[in-house]
């Protein structure tokens, strides 16, 4: 096969934006398009030398399966073992024990389904995970063990009827993403059904060139390279991905293998060496860059710097490098390592990684790690993991499912109040149970993470299909209005919706009125959600129902559980001696909170007609919103509050509903 100098060049086009994405530069806002960019490039190359091999009649299923074994495990393996010590050192048994759970969907090259069910790719946590981004190897290993096969199946009847085939097969999983990002975005994001399509375009790369010379065509080729870095600095993690969307950079790169060849400008931007350079060595830099800042994020309770993440970018820019002079390169020579010596290797090391995740999932992340008077104390004394000892819920429709109404008290007459909102709602059914035990309430909660109680808001780039949301609260409005409801408390995180997480990205449960608007930005959210919100309080106004609108808490900066799981790896004394300190100290200063606070001051001045309920003076004082005094964390993480936090709204909440 031609070795094509541009094609490493645009491994480099492909990796470097990856690297820029997860260290969190915003001017790489869509810079996971990357992983397209490789599928596209993987299944040109691949294909390629399938059907040499195949038309030269030197096919063998053993040879392919090397191929790949001297390609990806070498490098995997030696990332792994190197993280292992870091891991043991810096991560709490919860985490260790995702990282072994890791380990084993590696071994059966099934970290994407593992991710799927555990991790959402553009949330926080998820970027605390080193093997996260093992979920694209998992995705090509998966389309490979397939497709030789089916290419040799089909091969008798010729290279034209395959080509079709391969192109249908495309085509399907195309159809089958646009319609997956609507209905099932998480398996759309991480399965092989759906992203196949993108690799399949590369096959199709394979068959158009096979036996030809690419012919160079400055237009197209430019052009493709256009679409690609378009991709990269304007899409966004609301971009429904994959979907039509990923026709631009897949489309860019296919016209980049056909057309940016010879003496193209693309060619030679392609080909200049620094590009070349870092193509070689992408595959390291992909492996080394994950585990790098995701230990940096372990090791460091607040977001590390961004000069620490460049200085981390060209850490493993050098590891690549040391990995491919030393691993990759021994390894894929047949004349250092024999066919059974590399099968061997592979073997034994799958096997070794295999036995250290079953281990670490089964003692729980070696949790004896941990200090037994530290567990105690911070189980018990300092109420970090409560057991909180509530009453089921009675749902209506028999489950806590889409957002049903459920009964969380037992009284059946009294004051009747329903809870509506997002993932904050459900954290004020604690208080409402402490109210309970002093006169009759009836209490409902309808609420479901991510939704905030705005009638006519679809949620773009949020945690289900688009409608959902706009669906539940509808028939929330029903159930109050069916119910005859006396109360309805309406709680959100509302400054999610108009300004974005606490970190300051703003590209995820973004608000509009209509369904495939997806283009929104933070300021078309946060016209969405001023026109919308006083017509949800009227709809709620007219069903005869009290409205109360419960203004969030303060956000802290630093997730309170994590700083107490790091102080958990130190020994006792200062452990002690560390709680002892921070919870004193400020974690988010009263400034840091300002913006929050004018938000909810400035925004809901328009609401005088509706009580309002604001909880500044129960956390904050002159100088500091704390996160926690010596009896607990107010805080489950950096803006859910705690059952003991909660139980701060009580007083606030019960003379509301007194005076009502």
């Amino acid at each position: 096969m031609l070795y094509r100098q541009e094609i490493d060049g645009l491994r480099a086009i492909a990796v470097l934006p990856v690297i820029m994405f997860h260290a969190g530069f915003s001017w790489f806002s869509g810079g996971y398009v990357g992983v397209d960019v490789f599928f596209v490039i993987s299944g040109y190359l691949i294909t390629s030398i399938l059907l040499n091999d195949l038309d030269k009649g030197t096919f063998s299923i053993v040879k392919f399966y090397e191929r790949r074994a001297r390609r990806i495990l070498p490098a995997l393996f030696f990332v792994i073992f190197v993280s292992i010590p870091f891991a043991w050192m810096w991560m709490t048994p919860n985490e260790l024990k995702n990282f072994a759970q890791g380990f084993v969907a590696i071994t059966f090259f099934a970290s994407n389904i593992l991710f799927w069910i555990k991790e959402d790719y553009f949330s926080a946590p998820a970027e605390e995970n080193p093997l996260l981004h093992t979920w694209s190897l998992a995705v090509e290993e998966q389309f490979y063990i397939f497709f030789p096969l089916i290419l040799l199946a089909l091969w008798r009847f010729g290279r034209q009827p395959i080509f079709y085939f391969v192109l249908f097969l495309t085509a399907i999983s195309f159809l089958l993403s646009e319609w997956g990002w609507r209905n099932y975005p998480a398996a759309n994001f991480y399965l092989l059904p759906t992203r196949a399509w993108e690799i399949g375009v590369g096959s199709i790369c394979a068959f158009i060139l096979y036996k030809k010379q690419p012919k160079g065509n400055q237009l197209l080729s430019f052009f493709g390279l256009i679409l690609i870095f378009y991709s990269i600095l304007f899409y966004t993690e609301a971009t429904p991905f994959p979907s039509i969307y990923t026709i631009v950079p897949v489309i860019g790169v296919a016209l980049i293998i056909i057309y940016g060849t010879g003496e193209t400008i693309t060619a030679k931007i392609l080909k200049v060496k620094i590009f070349v350079g870092i193509g070689l060595i992408s595959f390291s830099a992909y492996l080394w860059h994950q585990p790098l800042f995701a230990f940096a994020r372990l090791k460091s309770i607040q977001e590390p710097s961004e000069i620490i993440f460049l200085l981390l970018t060209l850490a493993s820019l050098a590891l690549a490098f040391f990995s491919w002079v030393v691993i990759e390169n021994p390894f894929r020579n047949s004349k250092k390592i024999s066919t059974k010596r590399i099968f061997s290797l592979s073997a034994a090391g799958s096997l070794f990684i295999l036995s250290l995740g079953l281990i670490g999932h089964l003692y729980e992340g070696f949790d004896y790690r941990v200090n037994e008077r530290i567990k105690k104390l911070t189980n018990q004394e300092l109420k970090i993991y409560e057991s909180l000892n509530l009453k089921p819920l009675k749902c209506i429709n028999t489950e806590k499912k889409d957002g049903n109404p459920c009964q969380f008290t037992e009284n059946n007459d009294g004051l009747s109040i329903a809870i509506i909102g997002d993932s904050h709602a459900a954290r004020v059914r604690w208080p409402l149970e402490e109210i309970a035990k002093e006169f009759p309430i009836t209490g409902y909660l309808v609420n479901q993470g991510g939704c905030p109680p705005l009638i006519g808001a679809y949620i773009i780039n949020g945690n289900y299909e688009i409608g959902h949301c706009n669906s539940l609260h509808k028939k929330a409005l029903e159930f109050v209005k069916n119910e005859k409801i006396d109360v309805v408390l309406l709680v959100a995180r509302w400054s999610l919706y108009t300004t974005g997480d606490y970190q300051g990205r703003a590209s995820r449960y973004l608000l509009s009125e209509t369904p495939n608007n997806h283009s929104v930005s933070i300021k078309d959210s946060r016209d969405t959600f001023t026109k919308l919100m006083p017509i949800t309080l009227k709809k709620y106004k007219d069903t005869g129902a009290k409205v109360i609108i419960l203004h969030q808490v303060p956000q802290q900066s630093v997730n309170p559980i994590k700083l107490v799981e790091r102080l958990m790896m130190t020994n006792e004394n200062n452990f002690l001696t560390a709680y002892s300190s921070i919870i004193s100290e400020t974690s988010i200063s009263k400034t840091k909170n300002l913006e929050l606070q004018n938000f909810n001051k400035n925004f809901f001045s328009n609401f005088k007609n509706y009580n309002q309920l604001v909880f500044d003076s129960e956390f904050c004082n002159e100088k500091i919103c704390a996160w926690g005094d010596v009896d607990g964390a107010f805080y489950t993480d950096s803006d859910h509050i705690s059952m003991h936090g909660s139980l701060k709204m009580t007083k606030k909440l019960r003379k509301s509903l007194l005076d009502i």
